[in-house]
């Protein structure tokens, strides 16, 4: 839903046509009046000084080629590819069968109309990796109180909600508190929750 602006030519010029993909117009201005078709209609600009045509509210289907005929001459061909903002991610958890480490994934929708995307994982503001791959593997020595997945494309950026350190979590849990009473006629053995 944002726009892009596609520079035209500093030459003087008496009409402009914008073609997409090879053939289909997408503006004309012979001096006067400006002509913006199909799904252009309400949303080009034109620049009558430079030439420069503007799309607004940009769509997957804006992607393309653009060509510039100025004066009735094929001057220039412009790419656009327009990607859509990254979803947002969720993380879940996979234990070894000892429960003493386990792979966290990162996961999202994710398709080409993305672009390319990148996984981060971080703690906090410290970025423990950046990779292609989605997983990040903590065991009992990780230290880390929690962990978040952050996906990045050109345009965007979504992180996932945050998730505890399960080995911390699990050590808490593992100091016993002691409750008894005088004379001592039972104990009662608690872990913290």
């Amino acid at each position: 839903c944002g726009e892009v602006q596609i520079k035209g030519i500093s030459e003087p010029f008496k009409s402009v046509t914008w073609k997409h993909n090879n053939a289909d117009l997408t503006l004309d201005w012979f001096g006067q009046d400006i002509f913006c078709y199909r799904s252009f209609q309400s949303r080009c600009d034109f620049n009558k000084t430079s030439g420069s045509l503007t799309i607004n509210s940009l769509t997957l289907e804006d992607s393309g080629s653009y060509i510039v005929e100025i004066n009735n001459k094929v001057l220039e061909k412009k790419e656009l590819q327009v990607i859509k903002p990254v979803p947002k991610p969720t993380v879940s958890i996979k234990y070894n069968d000892e429960k003493t480490s386990c792979n966290l994934t990162c996961k999202a929708q994710v398709t080409a109309d993305f672009g390319p995307v990148t996984y981060k994982w971080k703690t906090g503001d410290t970025e423990l990796s950046t990779d292609k791959d989605c997983f990040l593997f903590i065991s009992q020595e990780n230290k880390e109180s929690s962990f978040f997945c952050e996906l990045v494309n050109p345009v965007s950026s979504s992180s996932s909600e945050t998730v505890e350190n399960p080995f911390i979590r699990g050590e808490r849990k593992t100091f016993p508190s002691i409750l008894y009473s005088f004379p001592p006629s039972k104990i009662i053995l608690t872990t913290n929750s």
